[in-house]
């Protein structure tokens, strides 16, 4: 699962990837329900912005846990939920999937490298 190899990236205690999981599945309920609003694909839409905005505002080369923190943070406005982390954090969790489109697909690091850092090819894209 894409979602759980990202939050390793960030932290590998079990405690961290289980909150983060459970986060997505409160999320993904919510996507179920209100999946044909456009207010979820513009959530979707937000988020994914949300997370280009961190990339640039980190120095290059930030870790994993960086762009996490800087993302996470960052509020998607929306009518279906309030400004918890619950649905906030689920959303942007989702948004790692495997099954996302790659043109809203978010990543905190390289999966393979030894040190993962933010890819630079989406620093270029800003």
């Amino acid at each position: 699962m894409r979602e759980v190899r990202q939050l390793k990236l960030v932290n590998d205690r079990n405690e961290f990837i289980v909150e983060e999981l459970v986060n997505e599945l409160f999320y993904k309920d919510l996507r179920n329900v209100y999946g044909h609003e456009s207010q979820i694909a513009n959530m979707e839409y937000i988020a994914h912005m949300n997370y280009k905005h961190a990339l640039f505002d980190l120095p290059e080369g930030a870790d994993p846990k960086q762009v996490f923190n800087e993302t996470v943070k960052r509020p998607i406005p929306s009518s279906l939920i309030d400004d918890s982390p619950i649905y906030r954090h689920g959303c942007y969790i989702y948004l790692t999937g495997e099954e996302i489109d790659n043109r809203l697909q978010i990543s905190w690091g390289h999966e393979q490298a030894k040190s993962s850092t933010v890819f630079d090819s989406e620093r270029r894209e800003l």
